[in-house]
């Protein structure tokens, strides 16, 4: 007789529906946890109230602690059935260009398999989840499952805390006194923070233990009050006023407004779904910058950089807009080739000389020169354009070129191993 187990469904706006499914056996790589207590996220509160209405139908619950169950061949964790354990439901794909930067949590690849009507998520509202043998982690000491289950925004928490380099004595302002802004105060506390000042611009939302802890703490609530500037001095508000602070955390969700859109345009979770070349459902109108998912100006420059030879291509006529290449190791980019103190003429090409943001060649042939075997050389496209090879059998390796490069386009990779 085939096991079941029942999992809940976010149908529709206010929809819940709950269906018994065979029990998953776990796979290569894969671990079955008998669930025991997940977390309600924002995220699937917006679903559930109509708010984010393009995932439907969807298996929410990502933050979810329980039982190891079953382990599938080649799992390397250190959990063993019976073992009480922490799973972390979100998808990483490690290739994609948000997981190898370290913004695994906003895996470019995290929704790809997708299908139309096919329930799908992260599916830690049921009695059992299958997951990835990275997404498990084992529980230390006797931690009830409702508190281990919030390890995943704990671990946020303590993540920005810690990056953001909070030393005893330091001021510090978080923007957001909801229950996440809350936990970050009580860690900037046991960081040595000596002045902690949540605000928000409503009624803070924040509640029980995590309210309390921060008051402990010592931590000051405002509000209203809205944010004008972050500046050197400190978080300006609107009125003027400025709140000193050596640190500044952001514990809010901002998302973009997007409500002048045209109805038809695909949006997942508040932001614009977009293909490689940041085309948006509608062929005729693409979305690049924090419309897309939050990133840096660097980011939303190279896209625009795309979308201007995807459209260049398109009234062409040509099959391959844009080079598919993998991100530039931004580390490689020599800065002492561009002079800050130069201001850029009207000319575009002058303008771009001077900018090490997208990571484009220069054409300044430096890599030629110093090649001492000639073994890099320059060519016309006849499409237009240039493009600079390198002959594999005049390489010795030297590294002269990837050295020389001021944009960080040539990368050394290691040689074939002899048989």
């Amino acid at each position: 007789m085939t096991r079941t187990y029942k999992r809940s469904i976010l149908t529709a706006p206010r929809e819940v529906v709950v269906e018994e499914v065979p029990i998953p056996t776990p796979g290569p790589g894969q671990a079955l946890v008998q669930v025991k207590a997940c977390a309600i996220c924002t995220w699937e509160q917006r679903v559930y109230s109509g708010v984010e209405s393009t995932l439907y139908p969807l298996l929410g619950g990502h933050e979810v602690s329980g039982v190891l169950a079953e382990v599938g061949p080649g799992v390397q964790i250190k959990a063993k059935p019976g073992d009480h354990v922490i799973v972390s439901r979100l998808h990483r794909c490690f290739q994609c260009a948000s997981c190898r930067r370290g913004l695994d949590s906003n895996c470019d690849n995290s929704w790809s398999q997708r299908q139309p009507g096919v329930p799908m998520g992260p599916g830690g509202l049921a009695e059992y989840v299958l997951a990835d043998g990275y997404q498990i982690f084992t529980t230390v000491g006797d931690v009830p499952f409702v508190e281990s289950c919030l390890s995943e925004p704990l671990s946020c928490v303590l993540r920005s805390i810690v990056k953001s380099g909070v030393e005893p004595g330091d001021n510090v302002v978080i923007i957001g006194a909801g229950n996440v802004g809350c936990d970050a105060a009580t860690e900037a506390h046991r960081q040595g923070a000596k002045d902690i000042t949540l605000i928000d611009i409503q009624e803070p939302a924040s509640f029980g233990k995590e309210r309390a802890a921060a008051e402990k703490a010592g931590a000051r609530f405002l509000w209203p009050v809205s944010v004008s500037a972050i500046t050197t001095e400190g978080v300006e508000l609107a009125d003027g006023k400025i709140l000193p602070c050596d640190t500044v955390v952001v514990a809010i969700g901002d998302r973009p407004d997007i409500s002048f859109l045209p109805t038809g345009i695909d949006i997942r979770g508040g932001f614009i779904v977009v293909d490689d070349a940041y085309r948006t459902s509608d062929p005729q109108v693409y979305a690049i910058g924090d419309s897309v998912k939050p990133g840096l100006l660097t980011d939303a420059i190279g896209a625009g950089r795309t979308v201007s030879r995807d459209i260049d291509a398109r009234l062409k006529g040509l099959d391959e807009p844009f080079d598919r290449l993998p991100p530039m190791n931004t580390e490689s980019v020599k800065l002492q080739y561009y002079d800050p103190g130069r201001r850029p003429g009207e000319d575009i090409v002058e303008c771009s000389t001077l900018c090490a943001s997208c990571g484009g060649c220069r054409d300044c042939g430096l890599c030629e020169t110093v090649c001492p075997r000639q073994a890099v050389s320059r060519r016309d496209l006849q499409r237009g354009g240039y493009e600079y090879r390198v002959d594999g059998d005049l390489c010795i390796g030297c590294g002269f070129c990837a050295g020389a490069c001021p944009c960080g386009i040539w990368e050394m990779k290691e040689n074939e191993p002899l048989d």
